[in-house]
């Protein structure tokens, strides 16, 4: 919803997308530890720190239950999709645990194994060998989940790294966990508005290179937790770009999201917390970054099991991270008394702020474009004024959504994590959207961050209805402009370049249009179909598109691809396509 000619609005342009910093103040987030062991081995480590074996547990790892989870009960799991696989995570719920409550979720993934070293130190490289997210939480107050690393067939659990050798593909183990987190949350109320990412040795590193590997992923943590070992500080593990060049590129994505870095005392000069410090030191890595050694020597997750200052510091730390500081709200309500400054709570009070906002020419305006009655006229820039104060309340969100009006539907969708969506409320948010700038921009964006993605934009291109076929290849347009290639079909991209080619002339006004931006969304996103991109922009020339009483033009494909050639910035993917 521009401020001006709002269907002239291309979904690929090439103005750079403003960042709103994630704030915990604006943005709570999902608190999900992701935690891991691998097998690398410490045979030697310095006599100055015990082992874990002289100091008595004070927690016992439950053993695992049959049946549905419940309060107190550690189960196997399979997600929906799965069935059919060999994968599986274990799920707790805390002793504490009632269906109506919300709570902090603690995400593990299992190290690398078989292991076993000199002090005693095993880890199996399964989800039920974990043990970091039960001695963190000590049973309480947190949904624990141990998740898998998956091997390249999406259908096995692998113990060694992700993926399998030599490439060690990362994305089958992405994507379990971007379906598995948000879809968990919602079957047992994890609130998804408290996130801490963390991981042991090979989880350590995952942290940041499974956690960090792309803008989706990494919008599901608040914080991260990586015990022993950091993604880039040693560069000869074996798997691809674990080099410090590609570490630094994946630690960009971490923005001000805090960590707690600990370790054991290492005889290992170039694996040590000394070296994490450096290397984070040396190479001007910005971040909240706190440092702390276990106090013992052994490589073992289950050193959580045990009372000690480490384990004390990391709790405390936790309990910062999770409850800011309560009186925030009170200091601002006195302030400022206007709604517009306060924090809004309820879709009422957004609506009539919106409403506020609103004005008649602004109305005008996006009614020559086709807009509803039902529909205040609020301008972008002063949307986003209520968005920095809603930020993260997804259910908000839906409920702003829901009402119908399509300023309130615009700034759901500026306000909503895809990831967090079902498929089914996508699919209703493509139904039920009011306007073109909803069904066109809206709900692609959200729709573009949900694994969801890809199967709905080919499902709603099938339609024989305009405004969903549009949202379907708008939503296209805009997972090629956000996601790296690897992760796209680019055999399936190129038919869809054919099949524009072959069916734009026949198509409905609005889908000729969104065709056409599919078209320039492929040539300035996804190098490798550039030339099938081209040619198909050549066969289309000026496409046709009925725009009213309004002065948009629509785009000559061509000369869009060769502008952004000409800028150097063809293969730029987006940080995010809301704008």
């Amino acid at each position: 919803m521009p401020d001006t000619q709002p269907t002239c609005r291309l979904d690929v342009t090439m103005a750079p997308v403003r960042q709103e910093p994630l704030t915990f103040e604006l943005v709570p987030r999902l608190l999900i530890t992701l935690m891991t062991m691998s097998t690398l081995s410490h045979t030697v480590a310095a006599q100055s720190d015990p082992d874990i074996s002289s100091v008595a547990p004070d927690l016992v790892l439950p053993g695992l239950s049959l049946g549905s989870a419940g309060p107190g009960k550690r189960v196997k799991e399979v997600l929906p999709g799965y069935e059919k696989t060999d994968l599986y995570h274990v799920t707790w719920l805390p002793t504490d645990w009632k269906a109506s409550g919300r709570y902090p979720v603690i995400v593990e993934l299992a190290g690398n194994g078989p292991y076993r070293n000199g002090f005693g130190d095993i880890s199996t490289g399964r989800p039920e060998g974990s043990k970091l997210g039960y001695g963190i939480s000590g049973g309480r107050e947190f949904i624990w989940i141990c998740l898998p690393f998956v091997d390249d067939s999406g259908k096995k659990i692998t113990t060694r790294w992700w993926g399998q050798r030599p490439g060690y593909d990362p994305r089958p183990t992405i994507r379990y966990i971007k379906q598995a987190v948000p879809e968990l949350c919602r079957r047992y109320g994890g609130d998804p508005h408290r996130v801490v990412l963390a991981g042991f040795s090979r989880g350590a590193i995952a942290c940041n290179y499974i956690g960090l590997y792309d803008d989706e992923i990494a919008r599901l943590w608040t914080a991260m937790i990586p015990y022993s070992h950091y993604d880039g500080v040693f560069e000869k593990w074996g798997y691809p770009l674990a080099d410090r060049r590609s570490a630094l590129k994946r630690l960009t994505r971490l923005g001000p999201r805090p960590q707690f870095i600990c370790h054991e005392q290492s005889a290992s000069a170039s694996r040590s917390l000394q070296a994490t410090r450096e290397y984070l030191s040396d190479t001007g890595a910005r971040g909240q970054f706190t440092f702390q050694t276990t106090g013992f020597r052994n490589h073992n997750d289950a050193w959580t099991l045990r009372p000690s200052p480490a384990r004390k510091a990391l709790r405390q730390w936790l309990r910062r991270i999770l409850n800011p500081p309560t009186d925030r709200n009170e200091t601002r309500n006195t302030k400022h008394e206007t709604l517009e400054t306060d924090t809004m709570s309820t879709v009422k009070q957004v609506m009539s702020q919106l409403k506020k906002l609103g004005n008649e020419q602004t109305r005008r305006t996006f009614q020559r474009h086709g807009a509803p009655d039902d529909m205040f006229g609020v301008k972008v820039a002063d949307m986003k004024t209520i968005v920095k104060q809603i930020r993260g309340e997804q259910d908000l969100a839906l409920g702003l959504y829901d009402t119908g009006n399509v300023d309130a539907q615009y700034l759901a969708g500026l306000v909503a994590d895809g990831s967090l969506m079902t498929r089914k409320q996508l699919e209703s948010w493509c139904k039920t959207a009011g306007w073109e700038m909803v069904s066109e921009y809206t709900v692609p964006w959200v729709t573009s961050e949900s694994h969801h993605a890809g199967g709905l934009a080919m499902k709603w291109i099938g339609s024989k209805q305009e405004s969903v076929a549009s949202c379907g290849w708008n939503t296209y347009s805009t997972m090629v402009s956000v996601r790296p290639d690897g992760e796209l079909d680019l055999k399936e991209i190129r038919s869809l370049l054919k099949q524009v080619v072959t069916d734009i002339d026949g198509a409905a006004n609005r889908v000729r249009y969104t065709m056409n931006g599919f078209v320039i969304a492929v040539g300035t996103y996804v190098t490798p179909c550039l030339k099938a991109a081209r040619a198909a922009a050549r066969k289309l020339g000026k496409v046709s598109v009925n725009v009213g009483d309004t002065a948009c033009k629509v785009p000559l494909a061509t000369e869009y691809i060769d502008k952004v050639e000409s800028a150097g910035r063809l293969g730029r993917k987006r940080k995010t396509a809301k704008c």
